[in-house]
């Protein structure tokens, strides 16, 4: 076994390569909360400023085209050098969006829907709304 130089081991290792050189104002997060008919998504910065509101998307050509031109608007409003695209695994409805992005090299990084949950509840408010489950998938 390898050593350990972060308390939070391999994964938080690895964030920190992706961005190691590159200033965290150039850095996009885009937040997806999948779901079978309404998926929702925000964009925000590193710092967790909110850049693009909460908007809906469908899962189809339309809604997909719709999403990636946010993203792409956005990158280009700020000069992004690094998109990362957090999204809930929640059954099968991430696949089609994850599987879309990746066509066009963005970095993916699949959130536990557990993971989600505990950061409600981490910060006491255990309410379910599409808009709380985005800035837990944001943070």
């Amino acid at each position: 076994m390898g050593k350990i130089k972060h308390i939070k081991a391999s994964k938080r290792t690895e964030l920190q390569e992706k961005l190691r050189d590159i200033p965290y104002d150039k850095v996009l997060v885009v937040a997806i909360d999948p779901a079978k008919y309404s998926p929702k998504a925000l964009i925000c910065n590193y710092f967790g400023e909110i850049l693009v509101n909460p908007f809906f998307f469908t899962i189809n050509s339309k809604g997909l085209i719709l999403l990636l031109t946010k993203i792409q608007e956005t990158v280009n409003n700020i000069s992004a050098q690094k998109v990362l695209v957090c999204i809930e695994t929640t059954g099968h409805y991430h696949e089609i969006i994850v599987r879309y992005l990746q066509e066009f090299d963005y970095e993916i990084l699949l959130i536990n829907a557990y993971t989600t949950s505990e950061s409600r509840a981490e910060n006491l408010n255990w309410s379910k709304t599409d808009n709380i489950d985005l800035f837990a998938i944001a943070s």
